[in-house]
């Protein structure tokens, strides 16, 4: 990939992932392995060593804030949909905790959770509560999810990163209806600062293969009030992505 190119990607990834958006820029030959837990393998409700009445006595009694995390990351591996709304409750109601309380959403480990996150991610609350609650049902996005993720995506009274991260799990979730939803999204008129809401739609489009948003993205890359972002991401998307991608 071209140098130039592959910063442009690097800059915009950060604006639709923070950190963590790296991992969108490899070119085909050097994406990382999906690290996503499939879900014949996500571990069954209960699966780690410690209840959740456990990890909830180990954070109330211990004042080690190493220690406390781990019961949260442990809440999450447990990942009932009590483990989500224990995990919730802190996020918005513990100063010392909540930060970590919010990220360990993201990795909710039991599908049986995945309805739970939808429902916390689409209620009002804390936007680093929702924001999380999203990105961790990404990993088991479905076409049962689509319809409330579509909805929070076009939904323009939302935060923006709230938006973002329904745009990449309705990529993940895959089917027509989320495909749908993207295209008439993109198809929008362009607001002021939505430059990382597009780059997130675009890269979501990148999973599918169907004519419809190969056009569309070839559109994103031709158009001149297209930002230079953008036209990366969206020609980064035109390159084949082999068994990743939605038929």
């Amino acid at each position: 990939m071209d140098p130039a190119l592959r910063k442009t990607l690097a800059v915009g990834a950060l604006l639709v992932l923070g950190g963590g958006g790296t991992a969108l820029l490899a070119s085909s030959s050097e994406r990382p392995a999906d690290t996503t837990v499939p879900l014949e393998k996500a571990p069954p409700s209960g699966a780690d060593d410690r209840s959740l009445d456990a990890e909830m006595n180990r954070l109330r009694s211990s004042t080690n804030g190493v220690e406390r995390i781990a019961a949260l990351r442990a809440a999450a591996r447990i990942g009932t949909p009590e483990s989500v709304r224990w995990l919730a409750s802190l996020a918005e109601e513990d100063p010392a905790i909540g930060h970590h309380a919010a990220t360990a959403l993201r990795g909710i480990a039991n599908v049986g959770a995945a309805g739970a996150l939808l429902d916390l991610g689409t209620a009002p609350g804390s936007l680093s509560v929702r924001a999380n609650a999203i990105r961790g049902l990404s990993r088991f996005a479905s076409p049962d999810h689509v319809g409330r993720l579509s909805a929070l995506l076009a939904d323009a009274t939302e935060p923006q990163r709230l938006r973002q991260e329904a745009a990449l799990a309705l990529g993940r979730a895959g089917g027509a209806e989320a495909e749908r939803g993207l295209l008439q999204w993109l198809e929008e008129p362009r607001v002021e600062g939505d430059e990382a809401l597009r780059l997130a739609v675009i890269e979501a489009l990148s999973r599918f293969q169907s004519g419809g948003s190969k056009e569309a993205l070839r559109s994103v890359s031709e158009e001149s009030t297209t930002s230079g972002r953008e036209r990366a991401f969206a020609l980064r998307a035109l390159e084949p992505r082999g068994e990743e991608g939605h038929q």
